[in-house]
Formats: C-alpha cells, sequence, structure tokens
C-alpha cells in the first residue's frame, strides 16, 4: 500500500471515529498512560468473550494503545472502508459524557483482561514489522499470511478505546475496531449494563465495515 493510500485509509477511519467522540482536539501525549481501572477490564472481557469468541479461537490479540481522539489505533491493513452513517447509541447522559472524557488521551492497556484464553498486547511497532510495504511501495498482498502465521487462532487485530460510565457504574459504553483480513473489519460501539454483578452487552451498533 503507498504511503498516500495508507494515508487515506487512516484519515477515513480517524473521522468515524473523531466524529462521533464529539470531542475538543487535544494534542497527544508523548508516552501513553496506563490504565489501571479494574471495571474497564471487566468491560473488555465481557465483550471479547460475547462477541469476539469464534468457533476455532485461539488467542486474541489485542493493542496495547487505545483507540482516542488524539489517536486512531493500527490495527493492520485494510483495502476498503465503508462508513455506515451510524451514531452512538442511546444512553445515561453521565456514560456519554464519561466516555468522551476518558477518550481525549490515548491510554496504555496492561495485561489485567480475565479470560480463559490466552491474549497478547502488542504494540503499533509490533504490528508494523509485520504490516508493512513491499520495497516499491505496493500493497504487501502476504502481510496478513504473516499475521496468521504469528498468531493463529487469532480473530485478527483487536482495538478499545477507553469505557464510559455513568454515575452507578451499572452502564458502559466502549468502542471497538477489529479487522481481519483487507476486507473484513469493523467499528463498533457497544452499550453494556451490569446485572447480577457481571456486565452484559445491550447493543451493538457498527460505525464502519470493510
Amino acid at each position: 500500500m503507498s504511503t498516500k493510500l495508507r494515508l487515506a485509509v487512516w484519515l477515513a477511519n480517524a473521522c468515524i471515529l473523531f466524529s462521533t467522540l464529539s470531542l475538543t482536539a487535544s494534542p497527544q501525549q508523548d508516552e501513553p498512560k496506563r490504565l489501571d481501572d479494574a471495571e474497564e477490564y471487566a468491560v473488555y472481557s465481557a465483550v471479547l468473550k460475547t462477541k469476539y469468541s469464534d468457533e476455532g479461537l485461539k488467542r486474541f490479540v489485542i493493542a496495547t494503545d487505545t483507540s482516542s481522539y488524539a489517536k486512531t489505533t493500527f490495527i493492520g491493513i485494510r483495502t476498503g472502508l465503508a462508513p455506515s452513517g451510524a451514531k452512538r447509541p442511546d444512553m445515561d447522559p453521565e456514560t456519554s459524557a464519561d466516555f468522551d472524557a476518558k477518550n481525549k488521551e490515548t491510554y496504555q492497556l496492561a495485561d489485567r483482561l480475565s479470560l480463559t484464553i490466552p491474549y497478547a498486547l502488542v504494540t503499533e511497532d509490533q504490528l508494523r514489522k509485520i504490516f508493512h510495504e513491499t520495497a516499491d511501495g505496493k500493497l504487501d498482498e502476504e502481510c496478513w499470511h504473516r499475521f496468521y502465521k504469528e498468531f493463529p487462532g487469532a480473530p485478527g487485530v483487536i482495538a478499545f478505546s477507553r469505557v464510559g460510565f455513568n454515575a452507578k457504574k451499572d452502564q458502559a459504553l466502549l468502542y471497538v475496531g477489529n479487522q481481519r483480513d483487507f476486507l473484513g473489519g469493523s467499528g463498533v460501539f457497544y452499550l453494556l449494563s451490569k446485572r447480577d454483578k457481571a456486565w452484559q452487552v445491550d447493543k451493538g451498533v457498527i460505525l464502519w465495515l470493510s
């Protein structure tokens, strides 16, 4: 993929995320802060278990940096992007406001997910070594093959936003980006509620497909 085409794809993805966050622009910090909120990791784990646990799944590959207004997390090369035109789901205004406030900056995930399936937290540098241009700047058709050779049985690359909560912490909103091949990706808002001390997905709104 040429540098111009890659930039165009990144900008399209960024515009989708940024338009839904409705945030005031803020500069990207030099070093992302570490995310330590246990409740956010509980939400991530619930979404992975219910929405991304395909048959034959052997591991999750999760981007270390969260998606935010400041930075759209790299999740591999795609060759198409179709915005849905949808907006975030209806929710408690507190949840929406908390989501917006937390996602002004990018944060770094820690190894705190509660899963029965192995997972790997990967940096952008690690992914760029797999998804790189050919010597002549053309699309590298082998990049996804390399990815699955290194991470067999993974459902592509997954990236999370931070999680917004209401004051009672019984409602949650997050954005999840997932790319599985050149064509085969999605960006989704998930709205969850906490019932019987467990997070459950109530609604998913697709923002884009590839």
